[in-house]
């Protein structure tokens, strides 16, 4: 007799192909599910790259459809369109017509909330009405998919819901007890409403259980499940070729366009470590407009205040896979990690089952701190000063230039990479299914 797969909703604004790094975890999570024979559905924003919904997707090939993908209609294109419409026109000093476009902004992103809202309950309801799902995961930021899963957890309460924060909502040292938190927010209802809870990093994984706990519920709601990474991610990655004849290629891939990721200390550091190092490079694949600006200044304005223009490089944001080929053989990666307390970037798992030596810039008090400093081959500027980055660049670019010495293709030889695998925490996920701890 055939047995009934169990059945896994997620609610995820991000899903490959999307370039978001949220995106990454729910793959992650996808995958495992389907390789322990669950059925999945997914329902997530249409970013451009496929077809209508209903979209199906046969991620795997496992007897019968296994996978379903609903791509939702959205306006965020438009909101886009106006932002970068607003700041040309600043830019050509047309205030006038800057007004218009910031206020068409502002009209399309509270149309987009309610819109975006609406079709995630509508196509939500519609899968649990049909397919009564085992489970449902809501995965964020943005927090608007866990008050669309509240609101599907009031109407089926019978449904176990999980709700996954790959960011925190309130963070540690913002509050001190639940009784801070007004009773009409939705983080409030999400805590005492939701089945489990999950936390990507320690730190939060522990705040959540003293909210927990304040609102009578077990400590056992909270489920820790780190992103990882897989230990053979870069197996079958083909090399990619960085050209310039350089001795030691630097490189960031992903967003830098935050003030916290500002890269000007780290181009003035390399300007005044460069003639001891020799042939140099550093490149940024990143999405950077003419109009992006940190405290005022555009990335060619500090490449030329700091004579760096031969040797530092601005390149298109590339695709993952290709992403990670650059990562697989450049020789020493940037890591941005400020103001990001109790989060853990993907890409530091990445970094570290690269087997490069990472440069990291990070608060020494910070979950990446933690994690990171458990390795080889990592320095850290605690700060984003010129004197911070340029210590541990310093130190760094040594450390790199002797393994080169070594030999062309860098490694570190890190142990004890199993540590970084996400399966146990995804396992923990899976097999909470049904054991609900809402009183």
């Amino acid at each position: 007799m055939a047995v009934t797969p169990q059945h896994l909703l997620i609610l995820s604004y991000y899903f490959p192909p999307s370039r978001a790094a949220g995106a990454q975890r729910i793959q992650n999570l996808v995958e495992f599910a389907l390789e322990k024979g669950w059925q999945i559905t997914v329902i997530t924003l249409d970013e451009g790259q496929g077809n209508p919904i209903p979209l199906l997707v046969p991620k795997k090939s496992l007897g019968k459809q296994q996978l379903r993908v609903y791509k939702l209609k959205h306006l965020t294109a438009l909101q886009t369109k106006a932002k970068a419409s607003a700041s040309s026109s600043l830019s050509d000093k047309s205030y006038l017509r800057a007004s218009f476009w910031i206020l068409c902004k502002k009209l399309l992103l509270a149309l987009n909330v309610r819109l975006i809202r609406y079709r995630f309950t509508t196509a939500a309801k519609g899968v649990v009405i049909t397919d009564t799902p085992t489970m449902m995961i809501s995965s964020a930021p943005p927090f608007i998919v866990h008050e669309v899963a509240l609101k599907l957890k009031k109407s089926f309460p019978e449904l176990f819901w999980q709700a996954d924060f790959r960011d925190p909502w309130v963070y540690p040292g913002s509050v001190n007890s639940v009784d801070e938190l007004p009773e009409n927010m939705s983080f409030k209802k999400v805590l005492c409403n939701a089945d489990k809870l999950i936390a990507v990093t320690r730190g939060h994984y522990e705040f959540l259980q003293v909210l927990s706990s304040q609102v009578s519920r077990s400590a056992e709601q909270v489920v820790l499940a780190p992103n990882g990474t897989r230990i053979d991610l870069y197996e079958k990655v083909p090399p990619c070729q960085i050209d310039g004849g350089w001795a030691i290629n630097i490189g960031h891939l992903g967003d830098i366009t935050y003030t916290h990721r500002n890269p000007k200390s780290l181009i003035y550091a390399l300007a005044d470590l460069k003639p001891h190092y020799g042939r140099v490079a550093m490149h940024f694949w990143a999405e950077i407009t003419p109009y992006t600006r940190w405290n005022g200044e555009s990335i060619n304005d500090m490449v030329s205040a700091a004579a760096m223009t031969e040797c530092l490089f601005i390149h298109e944001f590339v695709p993952r896979q290709q992403a990670l080929s650059f990562q697989k053989n450049l020789d020493l990666l940037i890591l941005f990690a400020l103001k990001q307390p109790v989060q853990i970037p993907s890409k530091a798992y990445e970094y570290l089952v690269a087997d490069k030596p990472i440069l990291a810039i990070c608060e020494k008090e910070s979950e990446t701190y933690r994690l990171l400093s458990q390795f080889d081959g990592v320095f850290f500027a605690t700060d984003n000063s010129q004197r911070s980055v340029s210590q541990a660049l310093d130190l760094a670019l040594a450390y790199t230039q002797e393994l080169k010495q070594q030999t062309e293709d860098i490694k570190v030889g890190r142990k004890n990479l199993a540590l970084l695998a996400y399966q146990a925490g995804f396992e923990k996920i899976l097999a909470s299914a049904g054991q609900s701890s809402v009183i």
